[in-house]
């Protein structure tokens, strides 16, 4: 028999205490242990099988189900298939296992509302990017979830978006990073978080990937020979508040070196002499 552990939250979290009836608090319990719930968060039941299982009349569970709709925005419901898609289930009942994915996977085909199973594909597609940091066990009152299709749609293409958005961020950092550690021969970690931030402050302020290079390039000019400064050569340094200065420093012309002459060239420079004319 499937068990499912509830979180003590459910009782005190401020928005259920305030918002929630009492026949809101017993439809919630019901959605989230009923039997018919399948790994992916969506509940293939009846108004009849639910009305049944809870001991209410259908007019009943239709006011339920509309309410947590539209006024508590925790579910969507498709009429057409019966299925409940209960928003962000995934947050607290998937892990990063390889067996749970290759579950959701098989599970995904007997989903019939298109929209919900665009969704759930959606998420295992930022699962394989980034993975799940942590598993929960419990119920946390989702916060900020929407539940028509619509919502649903323009909910995952914000987090595709934000998705390709991190990636491209993250390999500047590494293109940055790799770039200084090439030039001063040094071992600095792309994915250190003090660096990003310094990183990501300047490309919020409008600064490019060949910006970095550029001031990279300028400050070991002027610092990788100086046994003071060069110890200045690290991101903290390279790409904090005086970066703009940096970037836009005039490089100073360089003195002309001496020009010096081997005893061969002063030989001859002396035999010139002898024969030039008074």
């Amino acid at each position: 028999m499937a068990k499912r552990m509830i979180d003590c939250d459910l009782w005190t979290n401020p928005q259920i205490v305030n918002d929630f009836t009492a026949e809101d608090k017993y439809f919630w319990l019901y959605l989230l242990t009923n039997p018919h719930n399948n790994i992916c968060g969506i509940c293939k039941v009846s108004n009849k099988t639910i009305a049944n299982e809870m001991g209410y009349s259908e007019d009943c569970i239709k006011n339920l189900l509309n309410r947590f709709i539209t006024t508590h925005k925790l579910i969507d419901y498709d009429k057409e298939n019966y299925e409940i898609l209960i928003i962000n289930w995934y947050k607290f009942n998937w892990s990063s296992s390889p067996k749970l994915k290759t579950y959701i996977e098989k599970v995904l085909p007997s989903i019939k509302t298109e929209r919900f199973k665009r969704y759930i594909t959606d998420l295992l597609k930022e699962i394989d990017e980034y993975g799940i940091d942590r598993v929960s066990i419990g119920y946390r009152y989702p916060s900020n979830t929407n539940t028509n299709s619509n919502s649903i749609t323009k909910n995952s293409n914000k987090k595709i978006n934000q998705t390709k958005k991190n990636k491209e961020t993250s390999n500047y950092y590494k293109e940055i990073i790799d770039f200084l550690n090439e030039k001063i021969n040094a071992r600095y970690k792309y994915s250190s978080k003090a660096t990003q931030e310094k990183i990501k402050a300047r490309l919020n302020e409008g600064f490019t990937v060949e910006d970095f290079k550029t001031v990279i390039s300028k400050k070991v000019d002027d610092w990788f020979n100086d046994e003071k400064m060069c110890r200045y050569l690290r991101p903290e340094t390279l790409f904090g508040t005086k970066f703009e200065s940096y970037l836009n420093e005039k490089k100073a012309d360089k003195p002309k070196p001496k020009e010096t002459y081997s005893e061969e060239q002063l030989k001859d420079v002396l035999v010139d002499m002898e024969t030039w004319e008074l």
